[in-house]
């Protein structure tokens, strides 16, 4: 019976430990079933590190959304075995960071875009215009060198990694900031020869822009290289200031006398400086007071000249640039729409004209236009436009591009277009070209400022 009973108590004490091990794995199996969680996808362009919109993203290979306008685009209740990815044909993906809490993953990742040929050509022709003292001519060959130039090319070589090419540009400006831009009335001068002797007026809106470059740069590259220059620029607009009626003044013109106050030069300037000051506030004071029409819900620029009351830039400039701008405003812009051929190409190229006569396709404006609407994240008009700047690419005497326009005419007004306007490419209408391609907006500072709904007037 002893010997029985310690066998019968060896199975017991067996039988006990395999139930114990049973019910010990059965609760680790527990322990294991994993909680799903809600996903976000963030997508940065890694030249710029300004968010990309409308980058498709796939879940399990199916496609789940494009980014908005912030780079997002989320998934719920997700588990470790399902994968929510960027997928956009045209860019090169790199996981940079997962953040997981208790209920959610959130996942970064950068996108390089992959140059196209017309990509390549566009920052060939900016490289190879660059001159020994870091400025570009307006075209091959030119005499004409413009502030608004430099800043857009100084944008679109930071976009494609070339940032000491862009460098050069802020490194000539920074060197003329004492003798320039702080001496007399300020401002840098609106045009100068290749050899940067300035002459003219000093343009507010150019200045505005150039500091817009700045600050992309800045973005881009995480430095404070110019931080002295940005500060002497912001203080110089910031001079212009009315503070009786309200907005910026133009600037000056050569023999001194002070700039009306200009639109595009006000949304400029809105972008440029930072946050959302009472100098933002007197900007919008004069905007809305003086150069908005209700019915388009548009900026206007010559309010006294019914001919000439709305111009292109205003419009695309002010979507850009102000947050929660009304979306019926893009569909305003038909007013400046045209078909014409192009001179050097013979192509038949729909685009859009500076002005309301309609009589010369303005390669810069529809760039812009595209830029517009991918802030809007329309995927297909952005590329619908795109692929009518492409019919436009011409081969000049030297490189590569986009003319200024696609055939002869008048610019803004009645001012006739200088003769090699259609026939030789131009810094301004590749630059825009390369920013609709890398699905960049210059103006993203001015989209996220924190202004209060009140002041909101352009909002729907």
């Amino acid at each position: 019976m002893l010997e029985l009973h310690g066998v019968f108590g060896t199975r017991m004490r067996n039988l006990s430990f395999s139930l114990f091990a049973l019910l010990a794995l059965f609760t680790s199996c527990q322990k294991e079933v994993e909680t799903p969680k809600d996903r976000q996808v963030l997508v940065i362009s890694r030249t710029s590190g300004q968010p990309l919109p409308s980058i498709e993203v796939a879940l399990n290979g199916q496609f789940q959304g494009y980014t908005d306008e912030q780079g997002y685009v989320s998934a719920l209740q997700l588990t470790s075995s399902d994968t929510l990815i960027p997928v956009e044909p045209g860019f090169e993906y790199t996981l940079v960071t997962q953040i997981e809490t208790g209920t959610q993953l959130n996942t970064t990742y950068w996108a390089t875009k992959k140059a196209s040929e017309k990509d390549s050509l566009a920052v060939a022709l900016l490289l190879d215009l660059q001159n020994v003292f870091g400025l570009l001519p307006t075209v091959p060959y030119g005499t004409l060198v413009s502030t608004y130039d430099q800043a857009l090319a100084a944008i679109a070589l930071t976009l494609a990694g070339e940032t000491q090419s862009a460098e050069r540009i802020f490194d000539f400006f920074d060197s003329k900031r004492t003798s320039e831009l702080e001496n007399g009335p300020g401002g840098f001068h609106q045009f100068r020869s290749v050899d940067g002797a300035p002459t003219g007026r000093r343009w507010m809106g150019d200045n505005a822009w150039l500091l817009i470059a700045l600050k992309n740069y800045e973005e881009a590259t995480g430095t404070d290289k110019y931080s002295t220059l940005i500060a002497s620029l912001e203080n110089w607009l910031i001079s212009l200031n009315d503070p009786v009626n309200h907005g910026l003044w133009g600037g000056f013109e050569a023999n001194g006398d002070t700039i009306h106050k200009i639109t595009e030069g006000n949304i400029d300037a809105f972008a440029a400086l930072d946050g959302y000051t009472n100098i933002h506030r007197s900007i919008i004071n004069h905007l809305e007071s003086e150069k908005w029409d209700d019915i388009d819900g548009n900026f206007v620029a010559w309010p006294t000249n019914p001919s000439y009351n709305f111009a292109l830039d205003c419009n695309t400039w002010g979507y850009c640039a102000f947050p929660n701008f009304d979306d019926a405003s893009r569909q305003a812009i038909s007013k400046y729409a045209l078909t014409v051929t192009s001179t050097k190409t013979a192509e038949q190229i729909s685009g859009y004209c500076f002005d309301e006569d309609k009589d010369a396709l303005w390669f810069e404006g529809t760039g812009q236009v595209a830029v517009m609407h991918w802030v809007a994240g329309d995927r297909q008009s952005a590329n619908d436009v795109l692929s009518e700047l492409g019919k436009g690419w011409i081969v000049g005497s030297s490189g590569e591009g986009l003319p200024y326009t696609a055939n002869q005419g008048t610019s803004y007004g009645a001012d006739p277009l200088w003769t090699a306007a259609d026939t030789e490419p131009c810094v301004s209408s590749t630059a825009w070209y390369l920013m609709a391609s890398f699905r960049h907006n210059p103006l993203f500072q001015g989209r996220k400022k924190s202004v209060p709904i009140a002041d909101q007037f352009w909002a729907p």
